[in-house]
């Protein structure tokens, strides 16, 4: 029994996004909607760190199997934007939602690192825009 033809799924520059294409050359482009109740519980309280953060900068957060590790503790430094709202980021409610492209990316970061430890990792708007990570190096 033939079930059609297979699709063929090569990953754009984007890790969060697949190519998907058909026999026919033609291709759509598919973007991973991951909501917050499906994180894990670390994943979890990074996300709300990150939103009641707002801007700022964690440093020194481990990664370990490609989760995010609050022991030892991290440091966490707040930023105040002038003329801007320096509370929590005001799309957070408490309410599931799904994560933008920026929180998936840097999970799929911790993912392909699987145990790292990111030095600075900074946040705007809620949201991580920038890190710098810590790589193995051998001769």
């Amino acid at each position: 029994m033939d079930k059609g033809p297979k699709q063929k799924y090569r990953l754009l520059r984007h890790p969060i996004c697949l190519k998907i294409l058909g026999n026919d050359e033609s291709s759509s482009t598919v973007c991973r909607q991951i909501k917050f109740s499906s994180l894990s519980p670390s994943r979890k309280i990074l996300v709300e760190l990150m939103h009641e953060l707002n801007f700022g900068q964690i440093e020194n957060l481990h990664v370990r199997c490609g989760e995010p590790c609050f022991s030892p503790t991290p440091i966490v430094a707040k930023d105040i934007v002038f003329g801007k709202s320096n509370g929590a980021h005001a799309e957070w409610d408490g309410e599931d939602f799904a994560l933008k492209k920026q929180v998936v990316e840097l999970f799929d970061w911790f993912e392909m690192t699987g145990n790292s430890l990111v030095y600075l990792l900074i946040i705007q708007n809620g949201l991580p825009v920038k890190m710098k990570l810590q790589i193995p190096f051998r001769v």
